[in-house]
Protein backbone atom coordinates (compact mmCIF):
# COMPACT_ATOMS: atom_id res chain seq x y z
CA UNK A 1 0.00 0.00 0.00
CA UNK A 2 1.54 3.26 -1.09
CA UNK A 3 1.88 6.37 1.02
CA UNK A 4 -0.73 8.32 -0.96
CA UNK A 5 -3.27 5.51 -0.59
CA UNK A 6 -2.56 5.29 3.16
CA UNK A 7 -3.24 9.02 3.55
CA UNK A 8 -6.46 8.80 1.52
CA UNK A 9 -7.60 5.74 3.47
CA UNK A 10 -6.96 7.45 6.83
CA UNK A 11 -8.77 10.57 5.62
CA UNK A 12 -11.82 8.62 4.43
CA UNK A 13 -11.90 6.24 7.40
CA UNK A 14 -10.65 8.19 10.45
CA UNK A 15 -12.26 5.80 12.96
CA UNK A 16 -10.82 2.60 11.51
CA UNK A 17 -7.41 1.38 12.71
CA UNK A 18 -4.59 0.88 10.22
CA UNK A 19 -4.94 -2.28 8.10
CA UNK A 20 -3.44 -5.52 9.45
CA UNK A 21 -1.96 -6.34 6.04
CA UNK A 22 -0.46 -3.75 3.73
CA UNK A 23 0.47 -4.69 0.19
CA UNK A 24 0.72 -2.98 -3.16
CA UNK A 25 -0.34 -6.18 -4.90
CA UNK A 26 -4.10 -6.65 -5.21
CA UNK A 27 -3.78 -10.40 -5.73
CA UNK A 28 -2.01 -10.83 -2.38
CA UNK A 29 -4.78 -8.86 -0.65
CA UNK A 30 -7.46 -10.89 -2.45
CA UNK A 31 -5.89 -14.23 -1.46
CA UNK A 32 -5.60 -13.05 2.15
CA UNK A 33 -9.26 -11.97 2.28
CA UNK A 34 -10.48 -15.19 0.69
CA UNK A 35 -8.56 -17.21 3.29
CA UNK A 36 -8.87 -15.06 6.43
CA UNK A 37 -11.71 -12.60 5.72
CA UNK A 38 -11.57 -8.83 5.84
CA UNK A 39 -12.03 -5.98 3.42
CA UNK A 40 -9.97 -4.08 0.87
CA UNK A 41 -10.16 -1.68 -2.01
CA UNK A 42 -9.39 -3.89 -5.01
CA UNK A 43 -9.68 -3.46 -8.78
CA UNK A 44 -13.12 -4.51 -10.01
CA UNK A 45 -11.51 -6.57 -12.78
CA UNK A 46 -9.77 -8.66 -10.11
CA UNK A 47 -12.78 -9.29 -7.86
CA UNK A 48 -15.58 -9.51 -10.42
CA UNK A 49 -15.61 -13.34 -10.62
CA UNK A 50 -15.67 -13.57 -6.80
CA UNK A 51 -18.54 -11.09 -6.59
CA UNK A 52 -20.49 -13.11 -9.18
CA UNK A 53 -19.88 -16.38 -7.29
CA UNK A 54 -20.88 -14.85 -3.95
CA UNK A 55 -17.46 -15.42 -2.36
CA UNK A 56 -17.10 -11.64 -1.95
CA UNK A 57 -19.55 -8.77 -1.75
CA UNK A 58 -19.23 -5.03 -2.20
CA UNK A 59 -19.58 -3.15 1.06
CA UNK A 60 -22.77 -1.11 0.95
CA UNK A 61 -22.10 2.62 0.87
CA UNK A 62 -18.42 2.20 0.04
CA UNK A 63 -16.89 4.77 -2.28
CA UNK A 64 -15.38 3.79 -5.60
CA UNK A 65 -11.78 4.96 -5.86
CA UNK A 66 -10.00 5.78 -9.07
CA UNK A 67 -6.27 5.25 -9.01
CA UNK A 68 -3.86 6.47 -11.68
CA UNK A 69 -1.96 4.03 -13.84
CA UNK A 70 1.52 4.96 -15.03
CA UNK A 71 3.35 3.34 -17.92
CA UNK A 72 6.98 4.31 -18.23
CA UNK A 73 9.47 3.08 -20.82
CA UNK A 74 12.69 3.97 -22.59
CA UNK A 75 12.12 5.70 -25.91
CA UNK A 76 14.63 3.38 -27.61
CA UNK A 77 12.99 0.27 -26.15
CA UNK A 78 13.06 -2.83 -28.33
CA UNK A 79 9.56 -3.59 -27.01
CA UNK A 80 7.95 -0.39 -28.26
CA UNK A 81 5.35 -2.23 -30.35
CA UNK A 82 4.20 -4.29 -27.35
CA UNK A 83 4.16 -1.17 -25.14
CA UNK A 84 1.90 0.63 -27.60
CA UNK A 85 -0.42 -2.41 -27.64
CA UNK A 86 -0.66 -2.18 -23.85
CA UNK A 87 -1.51 1.52 -24.17
CA UNK A 88 -4.40 0.63 -26.51
CA UNK A 89 -5.66 -1.99 -24.06
CA UNK A 90 -5.50 0.45 -21.14
CA UNK A 91 -7.69 2.95 -22.97
CA UNK A 92 -10.40 0.27 -23.23
CA UNK A 93 -10.62 -0.34 -19.48
CA UNK A 94 -14.11 0.33 -18.16
CA UNK A 95 -14.52 2.48 -16.27
CA UNK A 96 -11.70 4.36 -17.90
CA UNK A 97 -8.73 4.62 -15.57
CA UNK A 98 -6.54 7.69 -15.45
CA UNK A 99 -3.13 6.85 -16.83
CA UNK A 100 0.05 8.54 -17.89
CA UNK A 101 2.33 7.18 -20.56
CA UNK A 102 5.68 8.84 -20.95
CA UNK A 103 8.91 7.92 -22.63
CA UNK A 104 11.92 8.04 -20.36
CA UNK A 105 14.00 11.09 -21.16
CA UNK A 106 11.11 12.84 -22.88
CA UNK A 107 10.80 16.54 -22.01
CA UNK A 108 7.31 17.02 -20.53
CA UNK A 109 7.37 20.81 -20.25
Amino acid sequence: MGTQFAFEHADRHPNIPAPYLRTSTGRIALDFILEKGGCAYLPSSLVEPFLESGQLYQVEGSEVWSRPLFISYRKNSTSLEAILQVEKLVTKIEPTTTYLMQQAGENTE
